[in-house]
């Protein structure tokens, strides 16, 4: 659960990590296997190890009382929210350019056509 009510926070300005965080991430994210461990975690899973995390998106990092780190995974949920905006954005203007060209290509070959 995540409180988001604006009668709880101060919402102060946006965050912009996007696009260019999240292609850093390629070939990051990685299986694992818990080491026996102090919290007794066991299993494995996916993630990504907090040195490559902390060049990339260092404000999700934390250091617990114990010295161990982790990262909370909404700073990089936030970040794919953006990044996946900007790609539209982006993928938007590219099909709109295309078929702005393509217009002009049909318009031409109807004006030779004619000739």
């Amino acid at each position: 659960m995540i409180y988001c009510d604006e009668r709880l926070k101060n919402f102060d300005g946006l965050y912009n990590r996007s696009l260019d965080d999240i292609k850093e991430m390629k070939n990051k994210v990685k299986k694992f296997t818990f080491r026996d461990n102090i919290y007794k975690l066991k299993g494995s899973g996916v993630g990504i190890p907090i040195d490559d995390l902390s060049g990339i998106i260092g404000e999700a990092i934390r250091t617990d009382e114990n010295g161990y780190k982790y990262y909370i995974s909404d700073y990089i949920l936030f970040a794919l929210v953006n990044a996946l905006n900007e790609f539209y954005d982006e993928y938007i203007n590219k099909i709109n350019e295309i078929e702005a060209r393509l217009d002009n290509l049909e318009t031409r070959v109807t004006i030779l056509e004619a000739r």
